[in-house]
Formats: C-alpha cells, structure tokens, sequence
C-alpha cells in the first residue's frame, strides 16, 4: 500500500489526465474498504444473531432447571409440525427422573410435550390430538389449529346456515356472551371443518326451544371466499 501511494504521488505532477487518473484509482480504493467494511459488519450481524438465539435456548434451560439439550429438542419438534417459536409461550415445565413434562400455549391452545431425560420427545399433543410422537411429526399445527379469523368466519356461517333450517328465524338466540364462548366448539381437520353450539329458537307451536346443532364445512381457510356449507344437523 505504502508503495502504491507514493507511486501516485510521484504521477500526481505530471499533468491533468494524469491527476484524474490517480483521482480515479484513490476512489476505487476507497470504496473496495468501505466495501469490506461492510461485508465484515454484516458477518458480524449474523453472528450476533446466531447466537442469540442459543442464549435464549440457553436461558430457558436455566429458567426451568433443564439440559439445554432439552430445549433443543423441544425447538426442533416444534419446527417439524410448523409451529413458530417465537409466537409460542412455555407455561411450565415439570421434571422428574425420566420426564419433562413442558406446557406450551400457542394460538390460545395448550399443548403438552413429553420429553425424556436424554432428550426425546416421545410426545406433543393438544388436547387429544397428536401431532408428533417418538421422533416423528405425525401432522402440522396449521391443519389443526384455527386461527381468530377463521373461528370468526365459521360462527358468522354457521349462524346463518342454522337459521336458513329452523322454523322461526328470526326468533333465534346463539351463545352470545362472553360467559357463553365455551359454548362453541370448532374443530378443523385439513379443509374439513366442524361448528357446534346451541340454539334458542321458537318451534312450530311458539315455544322456544333449545337445540344443539352441528355444521360441517369444505374450506381452505381463505378469507375472500366462503365457507361451503356439506350438513346440518340439528337436534
């Protein structure tokens, strides 16, 4: 480097094309450091990522008194049936000689993952519903698990496909308030999709009744299109 500029400078005198060509040679130099300087910031970026996410493993680890190797593993199953890590929340997770019982909500499900002492997850469930076990994905959370939205639109459809069968429309009464949201029950199976619930409505004689109902619909969960309504069956 040091032989190169003194090489410019003795250029530099001796004459205009001659100064605009060292001009020229100065700022090619100057951009290859900034370029480098750059690439070197971005490696460094990437490294500060990478290991901040084996922090967090890592702090996690230390929070619930577990192996890292754990939470590791714990991650990886979660990868393997689509679920995000970033968007799920460990409630708990309970340790005995041969188990790590982990709690996890995510989409407002709970799911429970079994996780052995050298770090297999031999289980990871919501409900009765099995989504990986002994090492295996069985099937993804987004087949299973509805989202707000889609909950939203299946009790709007199933609203009015339950009055379009009853003999008094306008006389009915669905699960309405916010001690009555466990009153649905949506359930979703790939495309196939189930809405229980109860109805208050007047019969043929002008008495209210109440009625159970379930609903079944053909939908790919897109928001621009309607559920397609496949039975209706009222009790």
């Amino acid at each position: 480097m040091k032989k190169l500029i003194e090489k410019l400078k003795n250029f530099w005198g001796k004459g205009k094309l001659q100064k605009g060509i060292v001009i020229v040679v100065v700022l090619m130099i100057i951009g290859l450091a900034a370029g480098g300087g750059d690439k070197d910031k971005k490696t460094s970026n990437q490294s500060k990522t990478k290991d901040t996410k084996i922090t967090l493993q890592e702090e996690l680890a230390k929070k619930y008194k577990v192996d890292v190797s754990i939470i590791n593993s714990l991650f990886n199953a979660c990868d393997a049936i689509g679920m995000k890590t970033d968007d799920m929340n460990i409630k708990k997770i309970e340790n005995n000689d041969t188990n790590s019982m982990v709690s996890i909500e995510y989409e407002d499900y709970l799911f429970n993952v079994v996780i052995t002492s050298d770090a297999n997850v031999t289980g990871f469930s919501s409900g009765t519903i099995e989504f990986y076990k002994d090492g295996q994905a069985i099937q993804q959370v987004k087949d299973r698990i509805l989202t707000s939205e889609e909950k939203a639109t299946l009790k709007y459809q199933a609203e009015k496909d339950v009055k379009a069968n009853l003999k008094a429309p306008s006389t009915a009464e669905f699960p309405g308030k916010i001690m009555e949201a466990d009153e649905w029950v949506i359930n979703k199976n790939g495309t196939v999709y189930t809405v229980s619930s109860w109805v208050d409505a007047e019969n043929s004689f002008g008495a209210q009744i109440r009625s159970n109902f379930i609903v079944t619909y053909n939908w790919d969960g897109n928001p621009d299109v309607n559920p397609t309504v496949t039975n209706v069956t009222i009790n």
